[in-house]
């Protein structure tokens, strides 16, 4: 879902048309937009570290799990991850739809501040500025609720994993706090998949932008 949203956002960027390429001349400053005039730098590096935490979340449970069969020993390992049940088979489509996805919002991060400044007579240039706020803040919350939905699944099957696995064996020491650890990562990052999603529902057409810093001053 947050893939089909990320493909549909993009493709109406891209076609947005840009200014008249004839009549009237109009002078612009030359100076770059940059996107942390319309997002937070803090909430787009968090995005990307969530990307990154989810691939290999994925990719370490498919490693350990593929071609793994038989019961756990009986006593608690230090890796439970050879009993895992998300192996390739599940792991590949995720990872692709994690590339894909994250594709994408970078594209949509890239395209807000990138493209064409609209005809200021058509449309003001703090109206513009909103439009793509707003548009960078939902790529951002559609991302955020891709990255975290396996990360939730995953640490919730890891602490179901380790309390399962644990509870009638010898455990090590760590083997409690850490099922209380990936719990608590597990539904901290459903609850920020979730916001994600009414992110992308709430989010208002028009967002008003920071200073923007590097923006275009017509005259």
């Amino acid at each position: 879902g947050a893939c089909g949203y990320l493909a549909g956002v993009l493709l109406a960027e891209l076609t947005i048309p840009g200014p008249p390429q004839e009549g009237a001349v109009r002078r612009a400053s030359l100076s770059r937009r940059h996107l942390d005039a319309y997002m937070p730098p803090r909430a787009v590096w968090g995005w990307r570290v969530a990307a990154v935490a989810a691939v290999a979340a994925v990719t370490a449970f498919a490693v350990a799990s593929e071609g793994q069969v038989g019961a756990p020993p009986s006593v608690c390992p230090a890796f439970l991850l050879p009993w895992s049940p998300a192996g390739w088979g599940s792991g590949v489509p995720v990872l692709a739809t994690l590339l894909a996805g994250g594709v994408m919002v970078e594209a949509m991060l890239r395209r807000v501040p990138g493209r064409a400044r609209q005809d200021p007579a058509e449309l003001s240039t703090e109206v513009d500025d909103g439009y793509r706020a707003a548009s960078a803040r939902r790529a951002l919350a559609a991302g955020y609720t891709l990255a975290l939905t396996p990360v939730s699944a995953l640490a919730l099957l890891a602490a179901g994993m380790l309390g399962r696995n644990c509870a009638s064996t010898v455990a090590p020491s760590w083997a409690t706090p850490l099922m209380w650890v990936m719990t608590v990562l597990a539904y901290a990052a459903a609850v920020e998949a979730m916001l994600g999603v009414v992110g992308v529902l709430t989010t208002p057409d028009w967002f008003p932008p920071s200073p923007v810093r590097g923006g275009e001053a017509w005259t």
